[in-house]
């Protein structure tokens, strides 16, 4: 893999690849995205054209099944392309720098308790936990901690706009962005 890496490396600067890089037509990332998959197009196209037939006939399915069983759970449950890995691992890392400097915040304010208790009320509720059980162990009513919820997650969101800015995001962006984050997150 290594190696690939720095064959990736040496073809990218030889053919001065980052000239083509243009801000009007989209994120870096994603530049780098397509010419990582043109690489390695490229490169299995070489690999695969150098073992094409040889004069040896076809494994029919069964036998491939038989010789390597566990292609069958890949075919069942494959694992996202390494470009969907790399972008669910950028809007995740986004979510979580977000999500502790929320922790943080609320921590220093009026404490990690009382944040974890509006967390699990708000975005982490495996359990169904509803508002009055929450109220009841913040000593609030109901509607105060929807309210401090609605408060936290408005929060939440200007924390994942700060962290998307300290990615080169502008202004002009941000809405696209977000959506973009959004997506990801949902597939």
């Amino acid at each position: 893999m290594s190696d690939l890496t720095q064959q990736f490396f040496t073809w990218f600067l030889a053919k001065e690849e980052i000239k083509l890089a243009d801000p009007s037509r989209g994120r870096l990332r994603h530049f780098l995205i397509v010419m990582i998959k043109n690489f390695l197009a490229d490169e299995w196209g070489r690999a695969y054209a150098s073992r094409r037939g040889h004069g040896r006939s076809p494994l029919s399915i069964e036998q491939i099944y038989e010789a390597e069983p566990y292609l069958l759970t890949l075919l069942v449950d494959p694992a996202p392309p390494p470009d969907r890995a790399l972008e669910q691992q950028w809007a995740f890392s986004v979510l979580a720098c977000a999500n502790a400097k929320l922790r943080q915040e609320c921590a220093d304010i009026f404490g990690l308790q009382k944040f974890e208790a509006l967390a699990e009320l708000g975005w982490v509720n495996p359990a169904g936990t509803s508002r009055a059980e929450v109220a009841i162990k913040l000593g609030n009513t109901p509607n105060a901690a929807g309210v401090a919820v609605y408060r936290l997650l408005r929060r939440y969101g200007e924390f994942v706009r700060a962290s998307l800015a300290e990615t080169g995001v502008g202004p002009a962006e941000m809405e696209g962005e977000l959506r973009y984050l959004l997506s990801v997150v949902k597939s």
